[in-house]
Order: structure tokens, then sequence, then C-alpha cells
């Protein structure tokens, strides 16, 4: 890191200290994405990661990359949020607030909530205001963060793990805010997107505790009925989001589940296995249901 107040002597030392901020956060952000291991002469390896500065003095420019070969962060993220389609779809949620950075804990994006977001989404903030560009590649997917908007695409090859590739023109760059200033005026934007982001999930979602609806033994048929086709079915025509909560579920038979949602995931098809989504639920609940979901799923 010592490296980059070599290139920035000219500069003011919030500045510099700006620099040191985004490289740490693309340093641990990738890096965070877990280690990949391999055997050699029957001991375990730890695959290295790269690190590398580059001054450009005609164009007065700094070039930094960090890149791992971890497991990527479709992966990563995948242990906190449902299935992504593609790497892709993952990289725009990893610079959405409070999704990536530090995750406390080790019960996942529940209780780390609170933890995240300092990562990606304030570091491709303070690149656009550096006017910079950067780019990160993750399995097949390529996102491009310019100091005018953010674009995708997929990738013909795929990258096992993370690379992050960002510059900076010096001169351009000079007259940026302070660090302090720009990471207050990012975590208000960040609060009021997080807040919108919510109350639109909200009004989207329905949001179903089956403890507080049918009790810790989830069984009777005629109640699932009734349930599903005053709440479940009309949230469906209403292209809501359905969300159940096992939580605190002890038992739920094969019949009481293929009543509450057979029928639902009939009308959805195979849009079922996104709008549908299932939460605490046990492991023989879990294999009921999906056992539900590709009955009622399969074509013909």
């Amino acid at each position: 890191m010592s490296r980059i107040g070599a290139y920035t002597k000219g500069f003011n030392i919030e500045y510099e200290k700006t620099l040191h901020y985004v490289v740490s956060e693309l340093l641990y952000n990738t890096m965070e994405h877990g280690r990949r291991q391999f055997q050699a002469r029957q001991q375990n390896k730890v695959l290295p990661s790269l690190i590398q500065f580059s001054w450009y003095s005609n164009s007065n420019a700094l070039a930094i990359i960090v890149a791992d070969l971890g497991i990527g962060i479709k992966c990563h993220l995948e242990r906190f949020y449902p299935p992504f389609e593609s790497d892709v779809e993952a990289l725009r949620k990893a610079i959405q607030p409070q999704v990536s950075g530090t995750f406390g804990g080790n019960n996942g994006y529940s209780t780390g909530k609170n933890n995240a977001g300092v990562g990606l989404y304030i570091s491709t903030g303070i690149v656009q205001r550096l006017h910079g560009d950067m780019f990160l590649i993750s399995g097949s997917g390529l996102l491009h963060v310019s100091p005018r908007d953010i674009t995708s695409s997929s990738l013909g090859a795929k990258w096992p793990g993370t690379i992050a590739f960002l510059t900076i023109r010096l001169d351009a760059a000079s007259e940026a805010m302070t660090l302090h200033k720009m990471m207050s005026e990012l975590r208000e934007r960040s609060s009021a997107e997080v807040d919108q982001t919510d109350a639109a999930q909200f009004a989207a979602r329905l949001s179903i505790s089956i403890e507080n609806y049918f009790g810790r033994f989830a069984e009777n048929k005629e109640e699932a009925i009734n349930f599903r086709d005053h709440h479940l079915l009309p949230a469906i025509h209403e292209g809501k989001e359905i969300l159940l909560d096992f939580n605190h579920v002890e038992l739920s038979t094969h019949s009481f589940l293929s009543a509450l949602l057979a029928t639902p995931i009939l009308r959805l098809g195979m849009a079922a296995y996104k709008k549908i989504r299932i939460t605490n639920a046990s492991p023989e609940i879990r294999e009921t249901i999906d056992y539900i979901l590709d009955e009622n799923t399969k074509e013909g």
C-alpha cells in the first residue's frame, strides 16, 4: 500500500487516504470470497492472489489490479441469498447497499446485515467520484463502473475467482472531495436506497409465519385449502412473491403442504421456483416441498 503514496505526492493527504481506502476495500472484497485450496506433495496449499500497482506517466494514471482464485462472488453471496441465475446477476447484487462487505457471526445474511455494505457499494461510489473506471470480473460476469454509469455483460470465458481492475487519472481526480465527506454522502444514499428497497419488497411480497397461522404441527388439510384460497392465490394474482417461514414448525404433513402449495405452483409454473420462497424449514419439510415443486412443474 505504501506504493500509492509514491504516485500521489503532489496531492493532499485526504486524496491519498481516499485511494488507500478504495484499494483496501477492493482487496478485502475480492479476497473475502473464500479460499481455494489444492494438494501438493500431500500438503494443503492455498492458491495465491495477485495485487499489482502501475503508474502510466504519459496519462498520469494509476492502475490497480486485485485478483484471486477463490470461489467467486456468485458462490459467496449464495451462502446468504437465494441462488442467482448468472454471475452477472450476482455482480449486480454485490454492488447494492448492505450486500458485500463484512458479514457478522456465522448465521448468514440475517445476523450480518447491519455489518455489511461498506464493501463494493461504497467502493464503486468512490471510484465514480474520483472519475475512475473499474472492471469487476467474477465467473463469466463482467461489471464496468464508469464515471457516468454501471454496465454489465457476460463473457465467453470464465474466471474461477474475482478480478478487480481500477484505473484513476490522477489529474482528473485530484479535486475530489475528502474521504470523510464522500463516505458520509454515500452512507446517507445507501440508507435511503435500502429504505426504498425494503418498502418496495414489502409491497411486492406476502410474508407468512406458518406457526402463527397453523401452529407447530401444520397438518390440517382443510385449513391449508382455506388459507390458500383466501391468501396465496390472490397474492399470486397480484404478482407478489410469497415467503413462507417455517420457523418453530416441528411437523408438516405431505397432504397439508400439497393442499397449500400444489395449486399455486401449477398456476405459476417454473416461476414458482422464484416466486415462492421457503425459509427456516426442517430438512424433512424442505424435502417434501421440493418434491411438490418438482411434481407440479413437470412438463406434460
